[in-house]
């Protein structure tokens, strides 16, 4: 997942996991836009990853229509690694890292590491 500098040149790796709390509480975009007053298109901008902010008045109303707490709708990703992370296939895939031939790259029981992918970016 690339990151969007802020203001002093840093990358931000705050994640929000709503769609993944909606899909998990069978709840839609719609629904949830009727149960808090917030538009369609905000909560969209939020449910992929899109938003830069967002006001602790909107997360309290997510968290009230939810039933959840802010911990559930954010979370903070790992760094990336130096020179960024590799982009690859579909989000939630798993990678393999490690060349079998070189054992060097392998841990004591055979494998490499392996890195969760997200939003078509590899992530550790």
């Amino acid at each position: 997942m690339s990151s969007e500098p802020y203001d002093d040149g840093h990358a931000h790796r705050i994640v929000c996991l709503l769609a993944d709390v909606l899909d998990a509480r069978g709840v839609t975009l719609t629904e949830l836009s009727a149960r808090t007053g917030i538009t369609m298109a905000n909560l969209s901008i939020l449910k992929t990853g899109k938003a830069r902010a967002i006001r602790f008045t909107t997360l309290t109303a997510i968290c009230e229509a939810l039933d959840c707490t802010p911990a559930d709708l954010l979370t903070l990703r790992e760094p990336e690694p130096a020179g960024g992370a590799v982009p690859l296939g579909l989000h939630g895939d798993v990678v393999p890292r490690g060349d079998p031939d070189d054992p060097s790259s392998l841990d004591a029981a055979g494998r490499g590491d392996v890195w969760l992918l997200g939003a078509g970016h590899v992530q550790p």
